[in-house]
């Protein structure tokens, strides 16, 4: 009798375990439907990993509770419900959710429908008071247990960030820098949480005594004192464009016709702006982070340094103008959990950051991408109508309060998809059989579409905003495939006499830059200096009489310091 009571036991048991696993399975096949973060591509060994995690916490509130029944499956429901609030978060704003973003709940429940307020309500309420009334208080032993595996995560996590970093690095897939949901795809939910938590913590502190070493502040109410003193408080539109160029500039290249529409080539004139990118074919947040920072991207703490900004506001081009009274506004055509996109706009001083409402349902904002088709990304002419007509609805709401336009597109990028029917072809290329025209041919096609585009986007704007300073400005160069792979990446462009094949010509990207409708020439910029060409352009000259600029790249390293050490707080 007493072997049939322990068999039926175990038999519950399972069917518990066995209940649990297959809800699981269901919940992860459900999201891969519906595109949310899907946990099919984790790798064996980060998939190890996240299971240790998770059954950690979950035996860690099992050993907890009264006996009972069930008790494996109400062990597992907090759990799960931390899972599904990742996945409620991703599929409300765009992003993943980090600690650092803590703020964006109170968003969340601002703008959320009944169904996910419930849940919030379930999840931040009854799921707590559900643990505290479930523990079995007299047997303190298995209490201290079970807080000791909390505990031990939260020790590595917090106080010994070295020690999680490195067993995630050991063990963990590798991170995917320009991606966080791809991060999470690779190598699940739980581990990503704690290891972004792990590696803002080890930062902070690799960077605690810099916060008092650097007169920035002094510095930059300079620079705020004499933007509020300008004769007129001009409005600044500053455009990145993804792998923008001119393929002109290809020498031993023939084209068919000047891919450059007339309607651009009227304001660029025949003389190019270059400006020095610190990457080349990708990793477009660091040109964001030089332009926007106005310091070199050093990747001393982080390869992407956007990836630990954790939203305390930093000494940055929008958080100066924001000071100074200007309505500082970031638009970006992809997606917010980009470069850490959502939580590195708020510490870079935007106000209002703006996504397409296709990635992301709750969120504010005044753009769509449309039916992007076979093309991927959202075409530049899309973007920047939708982006002037709001600024034109913007201008007269601001109550004359200058404004900051700030517009990234992503149309261009890698594998330069045309599609013919909307764009039709309009350019032949000759050129080398040692190479696979067909990108370089889709690019220059691209090239034409948006350049006139943005030829367009000028000329309304000039009528529109004649005061304004205007900067277009290239991200980076795209990458150009060969037949010969060895010759793969910068190579390609010395070969195809890019500028003339001069040193580091790869990394030279479009520059265009007008100031009350004149036309700023420069002999050497790099993206970095774009800050202080705006600022003294805003302050008519009064900036670079006051600070030396466009010093050599080493000189900046101090300033990079003192901003990244404001920029990992929250």
């Amino acid at each position: 009798m007493e072997n049939n009571n322990i068999s039926r036991t175990q038999i519950s048991k399972i069917k518990e375990i066995s209940l649990f696993i297959l809800f699981f399975l269901f919940y992860f096949i459900v999201l891969k439907k519906y595109d949310a973060i899907s946990s099919f591509y984790v790798e064996r060994r980060a998939m190890f990993f996240e299971a240790i995690l998770t059954v950690i916490f979950i035996f860690a509130i099992f050993i907890t509770q009264k006996r009972g029944r069930l008790r494996y499956i109400k062990a597992a429901l907090p759990v799960l419900f931390v899972y599904i609030f990742l996945d409620i978060y991703f599929k409300s704003f765009g992003a993943v959710f980090k600690f650092v973003a803590i703020y964006q709940l109170w968003e969340l429940v601002r703008v959320a429908d009944f169904y996910i307020l419930l849940f919030l309500f379930i999840f931040i309420i009854i799921i707590p008071i559900f643990l505290l009334i479930s523990i079995d208080y007299k047997d303190w032993r298995r209490i201290v247990l079970g807080g000791s595996l909390i505990f031990m995560v939260i020790y590595c996590v917090e106080w010994n960030p070295s020690l999680y970093l490195t067993i995630f690095k050991g063990v963990g897939s590798k991170i995917n820098e320009w991606s966080d949901r791809r991060s999470v795809d690779l190598n699940g939910r739980l581990s990503m949480l704690f290891y972004w938590e792990a590696k803002r913590v080890k930062v902070t502190r690799d960077l605690k005594n810099v916060r008092t070493n650097n007169n920035m502040e002094a510095d930059l109410e300079l620079v705020r004192d004499s933007l509020k003193r300008a004769k007129s408080r001009r409005n600044v539109h500053l455009i990145i464009l993804e792998s923008f160029f001119d393929p002109t500039l290809l020498s031993k290249i023939r084209f068919s016709r000047n891919p450059m529409h007339p309607n651009l080539l009227r304001h660029i004139g025949t003389k190019p702006t270059l400006s020095e990118s610190p990457v080349f074919g990708g990793r477009s947040a660091q040109a964001e982070f030089e332009i926007l920072c106005g310091i070199p991207a050093f990747s001393e703490y982080s390869d992407i340094e956007f990836s630990i900004f954790g939203g305390k506001i930093n000494h940055s081009l929008p958080a100066i103008l924001s000071q100074a009274g200007y309505i500082t506004i970031a638009t970006n055509s992809y997606r917010p959990d980009f470069f850490n996109s959502d939580v590195s706009y708020k510490g870079l001083g935007f106000q209002e950051a703006y996504f397409p409402k296709e990635y992301s349902s709750l969120r504010t904002t005044y753009f769509s991408h449309g039916d992007v088709g076979d093309e991927k990304f959202m075409f530049d002419g899309d973007l920047l109508k939708q982006n002037l007509d709001y600024f034109s609805a913007r201008k007269k709401t601001s109550k004359n309060a200058p404004i900051f336009n700030y517009v990234v597109s992503n149309y261009g990028h890698f594998p330069f998809t045309l599609d013919y029917n909307k764009r039709p072809k309009v350019i032949d290329v000759v050129m080398s059989p040692e190479f696979d025209k067909g990108p370089i041919e889709r690019i220059a096609n691209q090239f034409y579409y948006r350049s006139k585009a943005l030829g367009d986007f000028l000329d309304e704007l000039t009528k529109m905003d004649p005061e304004a300073v205007v900067v277009v400005v290239g991200d980076h160069l795209p990458t150009l495939e060969p037949v010969d792979k060895i010759k793969y990446g910068y190579k390609v462009y010395g070969i195809l006499g890019y500028l003339g094949n001069v040193e580091n010509a790869h990394q030279n990207s479009f520059l265009f830059i007008t100031c009350s409708g004149k036309k700023v020439l420069l002999e050497h910029v790099a993206h970095y200096n774009i800050p202080e060409i705006i600022l003294n352009c805003l302050t008519d000259g009064e900036y670079c009489s006051k600070n030396t600029c466009f010093l050599p790249r080493e000189k900046y390293h101090d300033r990079y310091v003192g901003v990244m050490a404001q920029a990992i707080l929250r």
